[in-house]
């Protein structure tokens, strides 16, 4: 029986509270640690964060490749680089903007 609207709305707040408060969670947590082991919070974001914001492409890239399905595997792949590619030229685009040469 499908959700109705309401139902699916409820869920959907739900989860992004949820994601949310773990993101915030997970950027504290890579703070601590980059201070700890002196790497640097640049490093540590790209490090850890760049893994932990991949986990769900990973997932569906392993589980379409296990099942049979190599479409939605390249295609999975091919997308999430293409949109990390497309966000680090927005955020360069956005900080050469800001930053005097």
């Amino acid at each position: 029986m499908p959700a109705t609207p309401l139902i699916a709305l409820a869920i959907f707040v739900a989860s992004a509270t949820v994601i949310w408060f773990a993101g915030v969670k997970l950027a504290d947590t890579i703070d601590i640690l980059s201070a700890r082991l002196h790497l640097g919070k640049a490093l540590g974001g790209v490090v850890v964060l760049a893994i932990a914001t991949n986990l769900p492409e990973i997932a569906i890239t392993i589980s379409a490749a296990v099942s049979g399905d190599v479409g939605v595997a390249v295609g999975n792949i091919l997308g999430g680089i293409a949109i990390q590619t497309v966000v680090l030229v927005a955020m360069d685009v956005a900080m050469k903007e800001k930053v005097p040469m």
